[in-house]
């Protein structure tokens, strides 16, 4: 499980914006209805992309993602491993706490080795959000899943999502309660490729925020898969 020890910091970039220090109407995004959900449905996904992931879990990755109306936001690229209770990532990390310098940082077992606390922060966003195993867990939550091609897409309330993604979104929040939680939903798209595996995976968090619902967004790209290093 991924825990955001410091809460605090990562609250500290974005807690104006969840509190009203911004101005909502610059960011708000139009909640629109999903299409009907159609075949598969997400636990067959998830069953045959966790399949893949056993088989070929590691890869190359970039990132981009952070709050809306905030600079708590990075940019990393690295290399990433599906592992059993967590990914594995070897990264660089370039974001406002690192005064937009490149930080070499590992993560293991969810947490970041030695870094600047703020960096650290981003890492463990990073861990948990990028992971391919978040992936799966969000696609299992689905009862619907609509599919254009090889890109898969699906709707679940926050409070279906995976333990630690609750966790780190109520820690972003600011310690939200269950119920406040469960007001906010996760959009997540996932794009398949060679050997049904992970070319793309983009999660946005729709929120409810003073009569307006903000999005923040993850994404991440895969690419170079191969057996575990």
């Amino acid at each position: 499980m991924v825990s955001v020890a410091a809460a605090a910091a990562v609250v500290a970039a974005g807690l104006a914006w969840w509190q009203g220090g911004g101005d909502p109407a610059v960011t708000t995004a139009a909640v629109r209805p999903l299409p009907a959900a159609s075949p598969p449905a997400g636990p067959s996904l998830a069953a045959s992309l966790r399949q893949a992931l056993a088989r070929t879990p590691a890869a190359d990755f970039t990132y981009e993602g952070g709050l809306s109306q905030s600079d708590f936001y990075a940019d990393a690229r690295g290399r990433i491993a599906h592992r059993r209770g967590g990914a594995e990532l070897a990264m660089t990390v370039i974001s406002p706490a690192s005064e937009n310098r490149p930080v070499e940082v590992t993560v293991r077992d969810g947490r970041p080795g030695r870094v600047p606390e703020g960096v650290a922060d981003h890492a463990r966003v990073i861990a948990v959000l990028a992971s391919t195993g978040t992936a799966a867990a969000l696609a299992a939550a689905t009862t619907g899943v609509n599919r254009t091609g090889d890109v898969h897409r699906g709707e679940v309330p926050a409070t279906d999502a995976p333990q630690d993604v609750q966790e780190l979104l109520r820690d972003i929040a600011g310690g939200w309660s269950r119920d406040e939680l469960a007001r906010s939903t996760l959009v997540w798209t996932l794009t398949l490729g060679a050997h049904g595996l992970p070319s793309r995976f983009a999660v946005e968090w729709r929120a409810p925020v003073q009569g307006a619902v903000l999005t923040s967004s993850w994404t991440t790209a895969y690419s170079g898969w191969r057996g575990a290093q």
